[in-house]
């Protein structure tokens, strides 16, 4: 490679990249530095999510210079060929100065990468520390009530769209649509089955009774636990109920079936003969298309009703 192609593919390709790291490197850096150099004092205040916060910049920084590191690397990789075949000697000061400018580049990522995991290593340190902590009663108490009306909530969402399944249902029974059934059914059972469950929430409950009970509060806050507790066991007598509907709506679906055609009385009263039983009991199983089908079967033994007609006779002498 002569000095005038490397000096070309210098400029017109390693630097533009290389501007285009430094570049983004900028506009990084100094949410990252902050973070990383202010998170001994909101460790110190233990502001939980501020600690968080400052570990999502500094994940997210350390997977900047992450990737920076790589495509440094691929640039030194890129100018290593440059120097194959004399080329180092061919153009030795600018692969000098370019291998230099990169090397620095790379030493400062792999610094602040460096720095990074140190940081995020501290800061989940701290969030484990607190987590292990028992926190303050009272703030037991909120989270627990805002989770019991959450789950209420969701209690009765649930109890909506089983209601709105149990409509479906009766429809593809009405219309004779075995597959539209089968749906509503396997619906239903994905509400009933829908996490977390009754005994889940039951589970979790009772063992945030029994922490609440072993913190050894003082007699005020034993009081105003004891009135919580009013309202939070209401809550879960409330969730219960509804499951229990909810349970009692997916059996109720669950029985369920298209009730099968007396072909032959459908057939005497279609006046359509008894060599033509099978043809009939197939159209009339074919739900949506079944008026279709009873059009073919009249076209072929040229009846004078139409499809229409033969389903509201049939549906008049209730055998559909």
């Amino acid at each position: 490679m002569t000095k005038a192609e490397i000096h070309t593919r210098i400029e017109k390709d390693i630097k533009p990249r290389k501007k285009k790291i430094e570049d983004e490197h900028k506009e990084m850096f100094p949410k990252f530095q902050v973070a990383l150099f202010s998170l001994d004092e909101v460790i110190e205040k233990f502001d939980e999510p501020m600690i968080k916060f400052h570990r999502t910049v500094i994940q997210k920084g350390t997977e900047h210079y992450a990737a920076m590191l790589s495509r440094t690397d691929k640039l030194l990789e890129e100018l290593e060929d440059f120097e194959a075949d004399d080329g180092v000697l061919v153009d030795f000061e600018e692969l000098k100065t370019t291998t230099k400018e990169l090397s620095d580049l790379r030493t400062k990522f792999n610094k602040d990468f460096t720095a990074g995991k140190a940081g995020l290593d501290k800061a989940n340190d701290a969030l484990e520390e607190h987590t292990k902590g028992a926190r303050d009663a009272t703030e037991e108490w909120a989270v627990m009530e805002a989770w019991l009306r959450k789950n209420l909530e969701l209690r009765k969402k649930r109890v909506g769209m089983i209601e709105s399944v149990r409509e479906t249902a009766r429809k593809a029974v009405a219309a004779r649509n075995d597959k539209a059934l089968a749906d509503a059914i396997k619906a239903s059972a994905a509400i009933v089955d829908a996490k977390p469950d009754l005994e889940e929430l039951q589970e979790d409950y009772s063992k945030f009774c029994t922490k609440c009970e072993a913190q050894g509060l003082s007699k005020e806050l034993q009081d105003q636990l004891a009135r919580d507790r009013k309202t939070f066991d209401g809550i879960m007598e409330e969730i219960t109920a509804l499951t229990g509907k909810i349970v009692a709506i997916d059996v109720e679906i669950e029985g369920l079936e298209v009730p099968p055609v007396d072909v032959k009385k459908a057939a005497a009263l279609l006046k359509i003969p008894s060599t033509h039983e099978a043809k009939l009991k197939k159209a009339l199983e074919v739900g949506p298309g079944m008026e279709k089908a009873l059009d073919a079967l009249v076209k072929e033994l040229k009846l004078k009703m139409t499809g229409k007609e033969m389903i509201a006779a049939l549906k008049k002498a209730k055998l559909l």
